[in-house]
């Protein structure tokens, strides 16, 4: 098991259930992921509202809302607009494939697929969420401390008396 997987969330959304099936056997079979899945776009926009999930793995033609509209209305989202999106899917066509990721999807494979491929993708992907994660903590705490760097800065006048800058 690689450790970048571990105790992290992904929504698998298709609407065929023997593909669901077959990502779910593996993803537990090879990881330590926590998944859950949606059947069509709208379950798709709402479980990732509820579930949270670190990454999510997007099927594009499916009932009600396809996979492209529903990558659409996650990023719309600012809470959720970091979480990668995996295409895959069927389709093979490059208006397809430009299509998905104009709407911010972050990476597109065909199925069918090699599953070490997808493993791979899955891992560059969280691994580089984790660093978008930890820079922005960084960041934060470096604005932290610059905002707060006035409260410690005093001087001292040669009679003694100290003075805020």
């Amino acid at each position: 098991m690689i450790n970048v997987f571990k105790s992290k969330k992904v929504l698998i959304v298709d609407d065929d259930e023997k593909m669901i099936q077959v990502l779910g056997n593996y993803l537990r079979l090879n990881s330590d992921f926590n998944t859950t899945i949606a059947k069509n776009g709208q379950e798709a926009v709402e479980r990732a509202n509820n579930f949270r999930p670190d990454i999510i793995l997007m099927d594009i033609n499916m009932p009600i809302m396809d996979g492209v509209e529903a990558c659409k209305k996650i990023k719309e989202n600012k809470e959720l607009k970091e979480i990668p999106i995996i295409f895959l899917t069927a389709q093979s066509s490059i208006e397809e494939k430009v299509r998905a990721l104009k709407a911010q999807g972050s990476d597109y494979i065909t199925k069918p697929f090699y599953e070490e491929e997808l493993f791979l993708r899955l891992k560059l992907h969280l691994e580089n969420s984790d660093s978008k994660e930890k820079i922005k903590t960084s960041l934060e705490k470096t604005n932290e401390m610059l905002n707060n760097i006035s409260q410690s800065l005093f001087w001292v006048e040669t009679t003694g008396k100290v003075l805020s800058p």
